[in-house]
């Protein structure tokens, strides 16, 4: 399936300590990515998976690589994540789900 240019749905694992989410990020592209990617190219978008280490990764690139290439959306896998993390990505303006937390 090719997807039409409206733009990148992303699914990004944010990992702060890695005590819940290392092992996704070391995990080959499984099904469930398949059918995301799948999905995303029915309604004309393409998908993208990335992890951000929050010890490690520079926020503020990763939110300007978000602007430069045309996300759309951003799926967060959170289970690391705390309720203030999500504060940068909110000033995308694009929408945003936040999967598997706790606030």
């Amino acid at each position: 399936m090719k997807a039409d240019n409206k733009g990148t749905i992303l699914f990004l694992s944010y990992i702060k300590h890695g005590l819940i989410l290392k092992q996704i990020a070391n995990q080959p592209v499984s099904r469930l990515f398949e059918d995301m990617e799948s999905l995303c190219a029915l309604s004309g978008y393409r998908f993208s998976y990335e992890v951000f280490y929050e010890k490690t990764g520079n926020l503020e690139e990763m939110l300007t690589k978000i602007r430069e290439r045309n996300i759309k959306g951003i799926y967060f896998m959170a289970a690391e994540m705390m309720g203030s993390d999500v504060y940068p990505f909110l000033k995308l303006n694009i929408p945003i789900v936040i999967g598997d937390n706790l606030f």
